[in-house]
């Protein structure tokens, strides 16, 4: 029986929602109470020995300590919005004839002149606070744009620095054919990105017989009309990423950004220990930036962003339904007797097929099964026609547009404490002055 705990917990954190241990201790006592089982739990809650006994029987668990991750990220990432950016993405393909040479994706990432996470370092056990050198307790914000194919090939890169006039030092230790830019507070904004589509077209040279596909993100700075028409008289075609699924959709964020992360941070703690009582400036930040750039932009991890992502393939078969579950807990199911209208007020036929039939008596319904006996009852609707789905608002389904995309799982309610019937929304009371 304990199977159904494992999974329901399992299930909760594919949803971003997992259990904490005083919420699994809970849930032990309700189902020892809802299921009759003896139990020697007091205070409504398992002890500390049930926990670690249930623990080492089930190896699969471990406490994690979660990541921090938005709503709007993660119901950003569903199924309906990815569906359409493939389907943009074949249409590219196929219409311009693009090959993997020539299809680019451009990001920005910020770098400090003070380390954010220093690497671990080896120190007396049992000490209560080790420290590590900083430059400045807050350093100077420097924005690096970097671009990348699918066959590997990086653009130089280009560095933002915080300051009013450009100043040759600052580009001192650079990776070869390294651009810069200035503004006021080192981030990129819509002059700044021209300047580098320009830079980008005079790399690539696309031609209207061999034109780019350049994919990014929906930044305001991305968006200018003056931008568009550069890139369309410059043979580039420009594929916009889905809002707040970068972190799936965006080969840099997927296998470049990470390791120039981790290895930035070694470089300045090398430069800081090799450089004692020294602070970093401008001028040295180039020279830290390109020991990292030079280890995590290779080849290899181009490759590998363009294929995890989707691209290389142009699938969506690569990410999986747990890769969509923590957008579909904001999904809100239509009751079988509620009648569902689109922007028209064109009356649509439920998903229910008891509703189908308006001499099915209501007796004759299935009642729903405890909870446990089925821990997330799921329920299929045709999510085709829903272009984006902010939290809270009804899901519209349209019939009569015919699409070839797959039915998704629905799940009717979720909780980390769970009950033994489904949540059913309370209606709302208007109260009047009469």
């Amino acid at each position: 029986m304990e199977e159904q705990i494992v999974q329901h917990v399992q299930e909760l954190d594919a949803r971003f929602y997992g259990c904490t241990k005083q919420d699994l201790c809970a849930l032990a006592f309700q189902f020892a109470e809802k299921n009759k089982l003896p139990h020697s739990f007091k205070n409504g809650i398992a002890g500390e020995q049930w926990y670690s006994n249930f623990m080492r029987r089930h190896p699969e668990l471990s406490l994690r300590t979660p990541e921090s991750t938005s709503i709007a990220r993660a119901c950003g990432f569903n199924r309906p919005q990815v569906q359409r950016f493939f389907e943009n993405l074949k249409t590219a393909r196929e219409k311009h004839n693009l090959e993997l040479d020539n299809i680019y994706n451009v990001d920005e990432t910020g770098i400090q002149t003070s380390a954010k996470r220093p690497p671990k370092v080896i120190s007396t056990k049992g000490k209560k606070q080790v420290g590590s050198i900083s430059s400045v307790e807050r350093g100077q914000l420097v924005t690096a744009i970097c671009c990348c194919s699918a066959s590997g090939k990086f653009i130089p890169p280009a560095l933002i620095f915080p300051r009013k006039k450009r100043n040759p030092r600052y580009l001192n230790g650079t990776p070869p054919g390294t651009i810069d830019f200035v503004s006021d507070n080192g981030w990129v904004n819509s002059d700044i990105f021209l300047q580098w589509l320009k830079f980008f077209v005079k790399s690539v040279r696309p031609t209207p017989e061999q034109k780019c596909l350049l994919v990014l993100d929906n930044h305001v700075s991305h968006r200018t009309l003056e931008l568009i028409d550069y890139a369309s008289e410059n043979n580039v075609v420009i594929l916009s990423v889905p809002p707040h699924c970068t972190h799936k959709l965006q080969p840099l964020d997927v296998a470049v950004y990470g390791p120039l992360g981790k290895y930035f941070e070694r470089s300045v703690d090398k430069w800081q220990k090799q450089h004692p009582a020294q602070h970093i400036t401008l001028y040295e930040l180039g020279e830290i930036f390109a020991s990292a750039y030079l280890q995590s932009a290779t080849p290899q991890n181009a490759i590998n962003g363009f294929k995890k992502s989707g691209i290389t393939d142009g699938d969506i078969d690569v990410f999986s339904d747990i890769d969509f579950a923590p957008s579909l807990v904001t999904d809100k199911l239509q009751d079988n007797e509620q009648q569902v209208h689109n922007y028209s007020d064109v009356p649509i036929a439920s998903c229910s097929k008891e509703s189908d039939n308006p001499n099915t008596s209501s007796d004759k319904k299935q009642k729903t099964p405890p909870l446990f006996n089925k821990s997330l009852e799921t329920k299929h609707i045709n999510r085709s026609s829903v272009d984006h789905h902010t939290p809270g608002s009804p899901i519209i389904l349209c019939p009569n547009e015919k699409s070839k995309s797959r039915s998704v799982e629905q799940p009717r309610a979720i909780s980390p404490i769970p009950s033994c019937s489904y949540y059913q929304p309370k209606k709302k009371v208007i109260y009047s002055n009469r």
